[in-house]
């Protein structure tokens, strides 16, 4: 969450779609082809292509992918691989988010999201071969992974590593992942209640906004700590704000801006956990953390940023319940999704409406399905801070659109700039089912 309207601008405007149509032909869009592709990504970081459209001109129509968002690539047939083919019902089978994203229109088949998406996030792609397992056991292999050689292990398995005698598994058929145990009876997770987010504590009263957060059902409050190494709001927390609020009955949580050092950074924000007693954390990873920079060039060390800071943060701070707080389009943004849901961050999507009508919140939520989000981990935040660059966007309208998508959970962006009547509209509606009060 940066506030400045115009900083948030320019960091955004580097996520939007560039269309460079061809006479006679569907308008190609680079950043959605790099976004969407990371076998494309990774071949043009080298510098086997040129661009996405070089690949897309020489390969890519051939092969049925889609140069754009709005254009529905044909389905692709798994190639009948030598070795272990492509199980698509398997796929679909095992990976329900997939199935659900296919079924959506999201993907024309599962086979489609396994080379945008599924290699990239080492899923396996038929009962027999086990993606994780075959990269930790054969460095080698998982080294020219990484280097873009092959775009999975499985890749390498069917080309050379069964003719080397490698082997795809630790015993043979691999089992599908077990799903998540199901929530306690009566249980729900802070994220499925309503939030507000606080930038300046001094600005946020603890007697005037926490008693509208109070009395409108509010169960949660979110107070910037950090941005990068420096410490944020420490003059208020150590002036009893964080117990002022709980003695309303309110849990606090702390967020954080991440810049380019993820390990201290990291370590910082699970200091400042365990320092104040905050009762969860939300990861703030904006340009710093996305492939393609602000300037259009790609930038890998940016990329690998969000693996690196999760590693530290679960390390020091394994069972904290937290979040990460991005671009709201996961759809048009390069960053390593997987790293954070490997982390077991749920995802926090800046719908900021008001800014941009591409940022619609239940827009934000499909593109998050998309990216391979499971919908009970996608909670938007909206954004009122008194209008946005668009326009004005009413609580009223927000509160139309998540629950036409079927939401039930959601924070807002800001709280000490929020008008009184918009707290009450916001209010009624967490009453009306679309927060666990």
């Amino acid at each position: 969450m940066r506030l400045a309207t115009t900083a948030f601008s320019l960091l955004l405007l580097a996520c939007l779609p560039r269309l460079a149509a061809a006479q006679g032909a569907p308008a190609f869009d680079e950043r959605y082809y790099i976004t969407a592709y990371a076998d494309v990504r990774a071949a043009v970081a080298r510098g086997t292509f040129t661009s996405g459209l070089d690949h897309y001109d020489r390969y890519g129509k051939a092969e049925g992918r889609s140069p754009n968002a709005e254009t529905i690539p044909r389905a692709a047939a798994a190639p009948e691989d030598k070795a272990l083919p492509f199980d698509e019902s398997y796929y679909l089978a095992t990976y329900p988010d997939v199935a659900g994203a296919v079924k959506a229109g999201l993907f024309a088949s599962g086979y489609e999201h396994y080379k945008g998406y599924g290699a990239r996030e080492r899923r396996n792609p038929n009962a027999h071969f086990d993606e994780r397992y075959y990269l930790a056991t054969y460095s080698d292999v998982e080294q020219a992974v990484a280097k873009g050689t092959f775009l999975s292990g499985w890749r390498h398995y069917d080309h050379y590593g069964a003719l080397e005698g490698r082997s795809p598994g630790p015993g043979g058929a691999v089992a599908p992942p077990a799903p998540a145990p199901p929530p306690a009876p009566g249980a729900a997770s802070v994220w499925q209640k309503a939030g507000v987010w606080c930038v300046t504590a001094a600005n946020f009263s603890t007697d005037f906004h926490g008693g509208l957060a109070t009395s409108d059902h509010f169960s949660w409050v979110l107070v910037q700590v950090h941005d990068g190494l420096n410490l944020v709001n420490d003059a208020e927390l150590r002036a009893g704000w964080i117990d002022r609020l709980r003695a309303k009955g309110i849990s606090v949580g702390a967020w954080g801006v991440q810049r380019t050092d993820p390990e201290n950074e990291a370590n910082l924000a699970a200091q400042l956990v365990q320092k104040w007693g905050f009762d969860f954390y939300v990861a703030d990873a904006e340009a710093e953390y996305k492939y393609t920079s602000p300037s259009g060039a790609p930038d890998p060390v940016a990329y690998g940023r969000s693996a690196r800071f999760v590693k530290a943060f679960r390390a020091a701070a394994p069972k904290v319940t937290a979040a990460l707080s991005t671009y709201g389009r996961a759809d048009l943004c390069d960053i390593d999704w997987q790293a954070w849901r490997d982390g077991d961050f749920s995802y926090l999507p800046q719908t900021y409406w008001n800014e941009f009508a591409i940022y619609e919140p239940s827009l934000c939520v499909d593109a998050a399905v998309k990216q391979g989000w499971r919908r009970d981990r996608v909670f938007p935040t909206i954004g009122i801070w008194g209008g946005g660059q668009r326009a004005v966007v009413p609580a009223a309208d927000y509160v139309m659109d998540l629950k036409a998508a079927g939401q039930v959970g959601f924070s807002v962006y800001v709280g000490e700039q929020m008008a009184q009547g918009e707290w009450n509209v916001l209010g009624q509606a967490i009453t009306a089912g679309l927060a666990v009060p």
